[in-house]
């Protein structure tokens, strides 16, 4: 009968010395020898205290693990394909850094990118039509909304964005609401028929003509209300389909709009892209 080995995984934050608990972690064997054995199974440990033990798949060459929790990317930080023979009752630890998702959140004036309770980031951001004070006078007069905010372009010219919960449910025309939302930068999609072609593996690209990158800009974003990144209906307007991108000037149907800040939130927020 061959003897089991312990193998100790650390599952750390992405700095490498704060402690996860409550995570679920999987070991999946690869190359494996004899799929009939027990050994070859996928293992699920939950984190306490900071780590995690598993049995050393003796009957894989290799072994990998993926993290299963929403707060969290399913691939470690520093996770590869282990080769099974690399340890033994001497070496029997690994240590595992999570990489925490990133959130945004939106004020109506600015979008902030946040990792957990930390703000990496944040832009000038507007949402919904741009409207110049006549047509805000006349919303006010109207319906009585009284919550706006306003941008002056550098010809001192303004313009203002209505965020009374109201007009937020028009659609192509009230912002989106103030609130976190998600995108999933690891994602590559190729839509044709929408006009949205893959740029650089998670961005998309509206660029098709001049006209339409002055309007959106190089980048067009969808946005997601929940961290799996499959929801896209926002709850309180029942609205769907938000994008964030950019263009020559503030002013849209509902999405976020950075304008000529997208640039920037682009290197900002690619940090925390997947590298293959």
């Amino acid at each position: 009968m061959v003897k089991t080995q312990q193998l100790k995984v650390k599952v750390y934050l992405e700095d490498a010395f704060t402690p996860v608990n409550g995570v679920k972690i999987t070991l999946i064997p690869l190359h494996v020898k004899d799929s009939t054995t027990p050994e070859n199974e996928q293992q699920e440990q939950i984190s306490k205290n900071g780590e995690v033990i598993f049995t050393l798949p003796i009957n894989a060459n290799q072994f990998r693990f993926e993290v299963f929790d929403e707060r969290f990317y399913r691939k470690a930080k520093n996770d590869v394909a282990r080769i099974t023979n690399s340890y033994n009752n001497t070496n029997n630890t690994i240590s595992l850094n999570l990489l925490s998702k990133p959130s945004l959140y939106f004020n109506g004036k600015e979008l902030y990118i946040n990792n957990g309770n930390q703000v990496i980031d944040y832009f000038r951001a507007y949402s919904g039509n741009a409207l110049s004070i006549k047509e805000k006078e006349s919303l006010k007069e109207q319906y009585g909304y009284e919550n706006f905010v306003s941008y002056k372009e550098k010809e001192n010219a303004i313009s203002y964005f209505c965020l009374d919960k109201g007009w937020q449910k028009e659609k192509d025309k009230g912002a989106i609401p103030e609130g976190i939302y998600y995108i999933d930068i690891n994602k590559s999609t190729d839509n044709k028929q929408s006009g949205i072609r893959t740029y650089n593996n998670a961005w998309y690209s509206l660029s098709r003509t001049k006209e339409g990158e002055k309007q959106w800009g190089k980048y067009n974003i969808p946005i997601y209300t929940d961290k799996d990144c499959t929801n896209t209906t926002e709850s309180s307007t029942k609205r769907q389909g938000f994008y964030i991108h950019g263009g020559e000037s503030y002013g849209d149907n509902g999405g976020i709009d950075l304008a000529k800040e997208i640039n920037g939130f682009i290197a900002s927020i690619q940090r925390f892209a997947i590298k293959p």
